[in-house]
């Protein structure tokens, strides 16, 4: 009896630790994507440059208008990475 409870509790601490790592992973993944996502933005940023015609300016101002858009359809998605980073913090936290 006591074995099985023993082979019992390793495969549930098994379980466990496959679960944890999937959701590393999942982080990971998401935060690679965050981190690409940031950079390519800021070379958007640093490649700004006055323009001289109207036609240019206005072609720029819709490029960084659209920029704003994808700025704030990216909330969502450091949102879910804060909360899935802060979820993995407090299963750490109670797994020691």
């Amino acid at each position: 009896f006591e074995y099985e409870k023993f082979v019992g509790a390793l495969n549930d601490v098994q379980h466990g630790l496959e679960e944890r790592l999937q959701q590393w992973s999942e982080y990971e993944g998401s935060f690679d994507r965050l981190l690409s996502w940031l950079s390519d933005s800021e070379t958007s940023l640093k490649n700004y440059a006055p323009r001289s015609t109207l036609e240019e300016k206005q072609e720029q101002h819709e490029k960084y208008q659209d920029l704003i858009k994808i700025i704030d359809s990216r909330n969502r998605d450091v949102k879910e990475i804060v909360t899935l980073a802060d979820h993995l913090e407090q299963v750490r936290y109670r797994t020691f």
